[in-house]
């Protein structure tokens, strides 16, 4: 009986994540010219063997009404991603919260938000 629960649970579920990830993409209509500027890094460790794995999530910025914006990507590198720092994309933001984004189709996480005028760069964001 417990597992029709379940499955009611994970379908519910299901829905919904369908649901948001199609409003995103309704939302998000206005494209804009992005940058990788870092890449955060997150070790994965593997259960099995107790051996861990660098991932690196690349960190865009983006500029929207004098406002400077960072997303990172859900997708990850596993080798050193020097060579891909400056690298160029189109990100599809909303224009009434520009903070809301899609890199590569996909839903971005923000990470900061910066007026163009206050916004200093320091070593962790890229080489400047």
């Amino acid at each position: 009986m417990w597992l029709y629960g379940v499955g009611i649970i994970a379908c519910v579920a299901a829905i919904w994540f369908l649901c948001r990830r199609g409003q995103a993409k309704e939302q998000c209509t206005e494209e804009t010219d992005a940058v990788v500027v870092f890449f955060e890094e997150k070790v994965d460790i593997d259960p099995m063997t107790k051996r861990g794995t660098i991932l690196y999530f690349p960190v865009y910025q983006y500029v929207v009404n004098g406002m400077i914006y960072h997303a990172k990507a859900q997708d990850f590198i596993r080798k050193t991603p020097a060579s891909l720092l400056n690298t160029h994309c189109m990100v599809k933001y909303n224009p009434e919260k520009p903070e809301e984004c899609l890199i590569h189709d996909r839903r971005a996480i923000k990470v900061a938000e910066f007026s163009e005028e206050s916004f200093v760069p320091n070593k962790q964001f890229g080489r400047w």
